[in-house]
């Protein structure tokens, strides 16, 4: 899964990047984690919008802020745990309305996963796109409101699909879903169409770079136990 990547561009670099307009000056730069706030693009209006949000999707029905499960990544496709067969991301009740409504691009300079087997087990691992200075996961976003307070929290969530080849190669089972600027537009305006053509669509156009791997960090001691 992808809990944490790198954005450390400033805004006025984004903005030009991504042809949005800017509700926001700056922003938190830096390393994104789940609950800390990072960039993404979303439209508005028919345009595109350049705003900050929470890492970590509160779906619009929970009664709590802090939920019991992770929420920073949206599995495309995962197993049903009773059935043994696959589910699309808009059979679950977390992801169903923001997968058919709210769909936002999220910038990252490169992503940072735990790798467990090969050569660079047992360390946390950077991935870095070669040649590009910025590209874009597909992600999904939602408003929670707080019914006692009135207060709104705008979140969002990571798209992730299987790995992409490399990453495979390396060691991690599954990466985020990025997309080519030209498919940016088709994938941000969320229109009522069926479902399955949208998942169709983003595992069609995942793009793919000339990856780089390298040692960000090693893990904490005991790092075997969790294979």
């Amino acid at each position: 899964m992808c809990a944490q990547y790198g954005m450390f561009k400033d805004g006025k670099f984004l903005l030009k990047i991504f042809r949005s307009k800017p509700p926001v000056k700056e922003f938190w730069r830096g390393m994104v984690l789940p609950r800390r706030k990072g960039p993404v693009v979303t439209v508005e209006d028919g345009g595109r919008v350049l705003s900050e949000k929470v890492f970590g999707l509160i779906p619009s029905w929970s009664k709590e802020r802090k939920i019991k499960f992770a929420t920073h990544n949206a599995r495309l496709v995962s197993e049903d745990k009773n059935t043994g067969k696959p589910a699309p991301i808009y059979t679950k009740p977390t992801w169903r309305e923001p997968f058919s409504r709210r769909h936002c691009l999220v910038p990252m300079e490169y992503f940072v996963e735990p790798i467990y087997s090969g050569e660079f087990a047992g360390n946390m691992v950077k991935f870095s796109p070669g040649g590009e200075e910025v590209i874009a996961a597909a992600g999904l976003w939602e408003d929670w409101v707080s019914k006692e307070t009135g207060e709104v929290v705008s979140t969002f969530a990571v798209i992730t699909d299987d790995p992409l080849p490399y990453i495979k190669k390396i060691g991690h089972d599954r990466s985020p879903v990025f997309l080519d600027p030209k498919d940016y537009d088709e994938w941000l305006v969320a229109k009522e169409k069926d479902p399955g053509r949208t998942v169709d669509f983003l595992q069609r156009s995942k793009a793919d770079f000339s990856w780089k791997a390298e040692i960000d960090r090693p893990m904490a001691a005991g790092w075997e136990k969790r294979v």
